[in-house]
């Protein structure tokens, strides 16, 4: 939910700055539906092949009204009751919130939905044309991907280069809503190239498989264009709260509490050098080479500047907004010029000088830069490859419009032009890549000689071990002998990185409450890349909420590279929701597991994959076995007495079922949400309230679930909505 934290005397100041800054704007829509028809021509989308799915909004579709056209139309806009050409005195309400009805049609499919003009900027309304938003109704994805989306004008004459810069990103890894280009018309007028942007929300954080978290953004209320209409471009803006705003919320916090972005901002204020760890400094190093590459400095201190926190991986992680690739060398939107010569592309990272204080820090950290020279020399190919397609993707373009009647930016109409601004672009991206080669050439001149061998600290634990307060192992590996119990005191919660548990069958580790009555927090092992626990008990404990992260369960795994369980017994836990919950683990393997009396959830999985082998669920408060956007096997196993779920199956998930029991569940297995299970070799279900349900339930996934089985299950009682599938195979 977005806060607006201003007194009603600084909006009476924006308003007013608005006003004395321009005088004219559009008549956004009537009254009456108006019509969005989006029509594929390009390739279809093999998700087989493309790792990450743009579902491109340009889609097989014909519409036989644009028979008679110059071109064929990716999209067509239409509204009876007003036009998007009239200019009328500023409004500044309605130009950002007046939505009005319209419907939109892709691959035959329509949707309902809202349709407004895109303000503040004046280069989305000063001309003839506007710049548009949309948003799905009724919670509805477009194209199964995105529920909002901006059609803007392209401002940079040589039209492809965002689109070129956004699969640079993907290819770098980093967050950055769906862009694609389109071809259409506005009100039967002449038709036009938009540069389709969608939203940066919880919904972008699930395409990327990334848990739902806080997404803060700066902005300074209003003012995207007019930052010194109120305050320089300052650090003074980027530290200070009232111009965050959080558009994306982990639900398990207040929707108000900045309280991460607020140790961020406390740290950086008192040049904290810990606020550099705040930041995946991997990821850190490609940001900046993405925004060197393009020259761009359009993240600034004031705005276009987007932050997620991940409070599993405990890492901030800026987003790219409005990149803005490529586009200084032909001026601003409002100057635009085809230059005579081609300056030289600008080194930010060395000295630091980016438009931003917080992406300056990380410029000049030796980790960053050595990380930068590294992700350079690992990436350069497959990025020089992408900026090869430039001449291929500007010719696609220059077919499918009649560039007189095309407006890019403010003034280029003519073909030569265009041809002219796609050549700059070659050059000046070509150049930009011989800046990086020189950049890193540079770091590893200066580059300090690395060490021969990195020291690892291990810490063993042995005996009765009593803890009274919050501890935290993380800094060190631990190896735990057999037979140690950790008293854990009421509420106190211990956090470890790597370790190996070495319990046996004769002297477990076992984890235990000091007082009988009150439960212990929460165990925690995050940011390793090996955790073993063998012959481990725990039992009685709750889990925990910091600042910066939280303990869902009694037994928790963050960001783990590889965990391997055998023979651990959890059992009693209370308050929080979860048994054993797993986050981002890439490589699990739980085996000979007993799980009882949980509170909620025996095993609580998201975005991890691995297996669960000859264990037994039991007697959970609500699912035994809960899968989020996880890729899992369960392999002999028992799960009795649920609830709710034997096994819930959930948003994107792929489970593999083999001769497992469900037995007492109020629901044996349920698939939901783009998620597909196979039920092969032998599963039985017996004494269940229903034994297979499937159905849509996140309106963000946009659909129901999939099963395959055997149709040996054809008995089953099983129960599937429209938007499911169940098919039996041999």
């Amino acid at each position: 939910m977005k806060s607006i934290r201003y007194s009603g005397l600084v909006k009476l100041i924006v308003i007013v700055c608005l006003v004395s800054v321009s005088l004219f704007t559009l008549e956004v829509f009537g009254t009456v539906r108006s019509y969005v028809n989006v029509i594929k021509t390009w390739d279809k989308f093999d998700p087989e092949v493309v790792t990450y799915p743009l579902q491109s909004f340009l889609g097989n579709y014909v519409n036989s009204a644009n028979s008679g056209s110059e071109a064929a139309q990716d999209f067509i806009l239409t509204s009876k009751a007003a036009t998007l050409t009239g200019i009328r005195n500023i409004n500044p309400s309605e130009i950002q919130r007046q939505y009005k009805n319209g419907e939109l049609r892709i691959y035959g499919e329509r949707y309902n939905i809202k349709v407004r003009a895109k303000g503040i900027s004046p280069n989305h309304f000063m001309g003839i044309n506007k710049s548009f938003k949309i948003k799905a109704k009724n919670q509805k994805l477009i194209s199964g991907r995105n529920s909002k989306l901006d059609f803007d004008l392209i401002t940079n004459p040589s039209i492809v280069a965002d689109n070129v810069a956004f699969e640079i990103a993907k290819e770098l890894g980093l967050l950055i809503p769906d862009h694609d280009l389109l071809v259409g018309e506005v009100n039967n007028g002449q038709s036009r190239i938009y540069q389709v942007v969608a939203s940066v929300d919880e919904t972008m954080l699930r395409n990327f498989d990334l848990m739902a978290g806080d997404i803060y953004e700066l902005e300074i209320e209003g003012f995207k264009n007019l930052d010194n209409a109120i305050t320089p471009k300052s650090k003074s803006n980027l530290t200070n709260p009232l111009f965050w705003s959080k558009i994306a919320i982990n639900n398990h916090y207040s929707p108000e509490s900045l309280n991460p972005l607020n140790v961020l901002l406390s740290e950086f204020s008192r040049k904290n050098p810990a606020i550099l760890n705040r930041f995946d400094k991997i990821y850190s190093a490609k940001l900046l080479i993405f925004f060197q590459l393009v020259q761009s400095r359009h993240a600034s201190n004031s705005h276009n500047f987007a932050l997620y926190y991940d409070s599993w991986k405990e890492k901030f992680f800026p987003i790219v907004v409005d990149q803005m690739a490529f586009h200084s060398k032909f001026g601003n939107s409002f100057t635009q010029t085809i230059p005579t010569e081609i300056s030289a592309p600008v080194d930010y990272i060395l000295p630091a000088q980016f438009s931003n204080e917080l992406l300056n820090e990380l410029a000049v950290d030796g980790e960053v830069k050595q990380l930068i020279s590294i992700m350079w020399k690992q990436n350069r190919k497959k990025i020089t490859s992408l900026l090869d397609t430039i001449p291929q993707k500007h010719q696609a373009v220059l077919a499918k419009i009649n560039p007189s009647l095309v407006e890019v930016g403010s003034s280029f109409r003519k073909e030569a032009e265009l041809i002219a601004a796609k050549e700059i672009l070659i050059k000046h991206s070509a150049q930009s890549v011989e800046m990086l080669d020189e950049i890193v050439k540079s770091i590893d001149r200066l580059a300090e000689p690395k060490q021969t061998t990195d020291l690892v600290i291990i810490k063993s634990l042995d005996g009765e071990i009593t803890i009274s307060e919050d501890t935290d192992f993380s800094n060190v590996s631990i190896f735990v002998h057999p037979g140690t119990i950790f008293k854990m005191e009421p509420g106190v919660s211990i956090k470890f990185s790597n370790a190996n548990f070495a319990g046996t069958t004769a002297k477990p580790i076992i984890f235990e409450r000091s007082l009988k009555q009150e439960p212990f927090g929460g165990i925690l092992f995050a940011h390793a890349n090996y955790v073993g626990l063998q012959n481990v008990k725990v039992d009685g404990g709750s889990g925990q909420q910091y600042v910066m992260y939280e303990m869902t369960g009694q037994l928790n795994f963050h960001n783990v590279g590889n965990l391997i369980i055998d023979r651990l017994t959890a059992s009693n836990n209370s308050i929080y929701d979860d048994n054993i919950h797993l986050a981002y683990v890439q490589n699990f393997k739980i085996t000979n597991t007993t799980v009882s009396q949980s509170n909620s959830d025996g095993i609580d999985i998201d975005i991890s994959k691995g297996s669960i082998e000859d264990s037994s669920v039991i007697d959970s408060g609500n699912d035994a076995i809960d899968s989020m956007t996880s890729d899992i096997k369960i392999i002999n196993s028992l799960l009795k007495n649920s609830k709710d779920k034997g096994v819930s199956i959930g948003e994107r998930s792929i489970v593999t079922i083999e001769n497992t029991d469900f037995v007492g569940n109020n629901i044996g297995l349920e698939i939901k949400d783009k998620s597909n299970a196979y039920l092969i070799n032998g599963s039985r279900f017996s004494s269940n309230g229903l034994d297979i349900n499937l159905y849509k339930k996140n309106w963000r996934f946009g659909g129901g679930g999939s099963i395959i089985l055997d149709p040996y299950y054809d008995s089953l009682k099983i129960n599937s909505d429209k938007y499911s599938v169940v098919q039996y195979e041999k």
